[in-house]
């Protein structure tokens, strides 16, 4: 097992694995399997063909795949050549895609094919790209080939622009023709090592920092809170874009262990997995776990191989915390942790998940403080912003000074989270400071969504809010008036936004009033209509109010 002092960027695990134990295998993903010596031979031909393409040290290469093992070699090449990773959201319209990968001056572009009806299009209009790299996988138990991607295709593949071959350098043939020896860059702890998004004020995200010491500091205390160990194999369900990865992704590869890699979530899919590939741990938001305990054939598979189930991105109930425990007989964690400190922040830890299961969780190695208005510390039960230091921190905000300068005080990390601390050193989370929806454990902020409605020519005004929602913890809704004249409904808004901004955004319920709630200086107040919407809530019951909403 590699000591940590051995291990000083990221890289430095699967160079260290792929040698010393080649034959161990890295990923099980569907019926495939991949040895550390195989993602590392695969590593190395990606990063020569990135240094070939152009890419130096401290470029920026932007990823969208969806969870398959090509993700992590693409992950481990950029890195290793000190490139950095920009994840992109496997969700993204084209106006998305293109703002991620212009605002991160990303100099490549590596893809899988079912993306390439978003990307084409703006692909031309990308002046900085020096080259694409495109992965072609098997869709529905096909490959899909280019004439394919021609055609008029049902669902899944829509009608793609005309494009030529030359435009990319393909996957596979990088794999066949490139070769498997170590690039040799010199890589250091403070180069920078990826971009990690996170939604922002303006309801464009931001990309928080963080260099190789910051990952590697704080995926290895995530780890140590539950006891990880190389023997385990972890089962990832959550998208690999997510700051998550960092530690159920890279974690398992960081010891020497195994991932066991979903593409697609349902329920259903995640038992199988579980009684097939026999994880040992298992990470998910409240809501998977949730759909897990509510599976009407749950006894009928052995899911006796999990020993921990990690939780985290939203609050799980008492209620439910008890039920996981009595279901599933094994040890819970929750964790918190936000992109600008990349993976966590604070773990719950087992020992304490029902001593104090309203708690988010205790200091993983590093500083946590509640401060007021003023920065001032607060003292214990004193609610306030949650704020914390240490060496797992980024380094700021990609291209935006004065953000980082509001979010980094005085060595501090304002969170933008509200909490208290007890007499313990436990912290809990009392709220966002601003209006951001949490669906599922996706951060979702409104303005991004109203910026896409007033970009419709019937709509005038517009507010979005987080609504109560039984699975997923927080809906979103739309409240729309309509220009004088103008005529719609709640599905051709709905629609409309589908065509304008990625799926996990659209509003599952919309409401055309006569007017917003304004307050004298005439801004639209939310709490009004939040307040209405959480009696409407509590009067009609969750299932009533979630068939009408």
């Amino acid at each position: 097992m590699s000591t940590d002092k051995e291990i000083q960027v990221v890289g430095d695990a699967l160079k260290i694995h792929g040698r010393r134990h080649a034959d161990r295998v890295a990923i099980i993903y569907q019926n495939e399997s991949y040895t550390y010596g195989q993602i590392l031979d695969r590593a190395n031909r990606l990063s020569n063909a990135l240094l070939e393409i152009g890419v130096k040290k401290g470029n920026k290469v932007s990823i969208l795949v969806h969870n398959i093992p090509e993700y992590t070699i693409c992950y481990f090449a950029v890195a290793n050549i000190g490139a950095v990773n920009v994840p992109v959201n496997v969700h993204f319209k084209s106006r998305e895609i293109q703002y991620g990968i212009e605002q991160s001056d990303s100099i490549a572009m590596i893809l899988t094919e079912q993306f390439l009806e978003e990307f084409e299009p703006i692909r031309p209009r990308i002046e900085q790209l020096k080259g694409s790299i495109l992965i072609q996988r098997i869709q529905d138990d096909r490959r899909i080939s280019y004439s394919d991607l021609q055609k008029k295709e049902p669902d899944t593949h829509r009608k793609a622009k005309s494009f030529s071959k030359e435009d990319y350098l393909l996957y596979d043939r990088i794999i066949e023709n490139y070769p498997a020896e170590d690039p040799e860059v010199h890589v250091t702890p403070d180069d920078e090592h990826v971009f990690w998004y996170t939604s922002g004020t303006t309801g464009f995200p931001k990309a928080a920092i963080l260099n190789h010491a910051a990952s590697l500091f704080a995926t290895k205390n995530f780890l140590d809170s539950w006891g990880q160990t190389r023997h385990d194999s972890v089962l990832m369900v959550t998208p690999v874009f997510h700051n998550a990865y960092q530690a159920f992704g890279y974690g398992p590869h960081y010891l020497g262990g195994t991932l066991v890699l979903m593409e697609s979530f349902s329920i259903r899919k995640v038992l199988d997995e579980i009684q097939r590939c026999r994880p040992s741990i298992f990470f998910g938001v409240p809501a998977i776990f949730t759909l897990l305990l509510d599976f009407p054939e749950l006894e009928k598979y052995d899911i006796s191989s999990i020993r921990k189930m990690i939780f985290g991105a939203a609050p799980m109930s008492l209620e439910t915390i008890k039920k996981m425990q009595s279901t599933f007989n094994c040890e819970l964690y929750h964790v918190y942790g936000q992109s600008e400190y990349c993976p966590g922040i604070s773990t719950l830890r087992n020992e304490d998940i029902l001593r104090k299961p309203a708690s988010i969780g205790s200091t993983l190695n590093n500083e946590i403080a509640i401060m007021d208005e003023n920065n001032s510390l607060l003292p214990s039960h004193s609610p306030g912003e949650i704020c914390c230091r240490g060496k797992g921190m980024m380094k700021g905000y990609y291209k935006k000074p004065e953000e980082t300068a509001n979010t980094i005080r005085d060595g501090w990390l304002h969170t933008n989270d509200m909490g208290y601390m007890d007499e313990e050193g436990f912290l809990y989370f009392l709220g966002r400071k601003d209006d951001m929806i949490n669906r599922g454990g996706e951060n979702i902020h409104p303005r991004d969504i109203e910026e896409v409605l007033y970009m419709s020519e019937k709509v005038r005004d517009a507010a979005v809010i987080g609504v109560p929602d039984s699975v997923m913890g927080e809906a979103i809704k739309a409240f729309v008036v309509l220009k004088e004249g103008s005529h719609s409904s709640p599905d051709e808004i709905q629609n409309f936004c589908r065509e304008n901004m990625a799926d996990y955004k659209i509003p599952r319920y919309v409401e055309i009033c006569p007017e917003l709630p304004l307050n004298p200086s005439g801004k639209i107040v939310k709490t009004v209509l939040k307040e209405k919407e959480i009696s409407r809530y509590k009067e009609l019951g969750p299932k009533a109010y979630e068939k009408r909403g």
